[in-house]
Parts: structure tokens; sequence; C-alpha cells
């Protein structure tokens, strides 16, 4: 058995399914159940949302809402041996960062699974590399053979740059 029918034998269902009917059939339950926000009055509406709003507005409100979220922890990704420096960089910026792949694709406007097959198989194309490196503050840049390290980052400072 699975779900909410865990445990259910079929006396107990029969009994709730009577006491459901039973309840459905009293107008003054079902009036009772039916009564939400949209079924107040305009005046009792009004004060709702000037109360809710003036919550809302309050600083000090909001921060004893925020004190009780927990920080999103989320683990680093790993980065395969065999991964391009260039996307490997990228990895360890987003590890940095602590930027997930979701947060990543929907600032770049790109799908999900493209990073994860950037890590695994494939080699991303040029724009789109340089779309993620600018979403993390990075740019793709020429650099001299052997001035990067194995994260794909300058390891030495080049001659007559700035």
């Amino acid at each position: 058995m699975s779900g909410t029918s865990a445990g259910w034998t079929s006396e107990r269902r029969a009994a709730q399914a009577r006491l459901m009917r039973a309840q459905n059939a009293d107008p003054a339950f079902v009036d009772r159940r039916n009564k939400g926000p949209q079924n107040l009055p305009a005046a009792e509406r009004a004060a709702r949302s000037a109360r809710i709003k003036a919550m809302n507005a309050d600083p000090a409100f909001q921060a004893k809402r925020r004190e009780g979220i927990a920080m999103q922890g989320g683990r680093k990704l790993a980065i395969p041996e065999h991964t391009h420096p260039c996307v490997r960089g990228m990895f360890v910026a987003m590890n940095e960062q602590r930027a997930s792949r979701h947060a990543m694709a929907s600032r770049v406007g790109m799908n999900v699974a493209s990073f994860t097959a950037w890590r695994r198989k494939h080699m991303p194309r040029v724009d789109d590399l340089d779309a993620a490196l600018n979403a993390l503050d990075l740019e793709l840049a020429i650099v001299p053979k052997g001035a990067r390290n194995s994260d794909g980052f300058l390891n030495q400072r080049i001659k007559g740059a700035s």
C-alpha cells in the first residue's frame, strides 16, 4: 500500500465515505467549508488587505520572517579530469559563487542539461561558454600557451597587461 491509503481497512474507508456523504449533505457544513477570503464582504477584505500590507511594509516583520529561512547549502559540482580547462574554470567559479546549474541556466537562457553535458561529454560552443562566463562576471580571453593553470585561470601575469 502507498500514499494515504496505507493502513486503511475497508471498514475504515466505508466509515470515512459515510462521514463525508453526511457532511456534504449538511448545508451548514458546506457553507462553513466554502467560506474563504473570496467570500468575505468587501469591507472585511479591504481591512484584511490593509493589515497584511502594513505587516509586509514593516522591516522588523520581514526580518523575523527571514530568520527562519535556512540558507541554501548546496554541494559543489564535481568536475571530471577530462573536462576542458575553460569549462573547468567556469565550474570552479560556479562552485565559488555557489551558483547551481539551474540558476546559471535561467541567467543565461539555456537548458540545464547543457551544463551537465559540458561537464561530462560535450564541449560548449564559444558563444554559449562566453554567455555562461559573463553570468559569473568572467570573460573569455585569449592568453599565451602555458599561461593558465589546470582550472583554466591565469597563473601568471602577462607582460603588457594592465
